[in-house]
């Protein structure tokens, strides 16, 4: 049950021990218990970036959780900080511009619509990281 797996997983990072190898351990018992529960994809990818683990691994873990939710704007935009912490400029502001996209397409009142503001920081960076 990856469910289970990854609460186990949180369970150990939440006690005293901290035992970061376990809770990878569960976190990819998880992902083998079902390779299209996005959450578990997800866990590990931020479970990786909290341990640091390797880059390549955690971008898989958001490659996959993006495909099974494409239209997650927050989930973009959290791939792109990643992509920006291990060198990659380009691709995170194509996570940017992606993330930029679904939000443009969005009505203006739908509730999951970046603010303003926050939508026009991310242009600026997304241009600045081109340079």
């Amino acid at each position: 049950n990856p469910d289970y797996a990854l609460r186990a997983a949180q369970a150990i990072l939440a006690s005293r021990q901290r035992d970061t190898a376990a809770a990878m351990q569960w976190a990819d018992r998880a992902v083998e218990a079902n390779p299209r529960f996005n959450q578990a994809h997800l866990s590990r990818a931020r479970l990786g970036m909290l341990i640091g683990t390797d880059g390549e691994a955690i971008s898989r873990d958001f490659i996959a959780a993006i495909e099974r939710n494409p239209r997650d704007i927050r989930l973009r935009l959290e791939y792109a900080e990643h992509l920006s912490r291990i060198g990659r400029p380009i691709a995170c502001a194509e996570q940017i511009e992606a993330a930029l996209a679904i939000h443009d397409a969005y009505d203006p009142g739908e509730p999951e619509r970046l603010a303003p503001s926050f939508a026009s920081e991310l242009r600026q960076r997304a241009r600045l990281l081109r340079e």
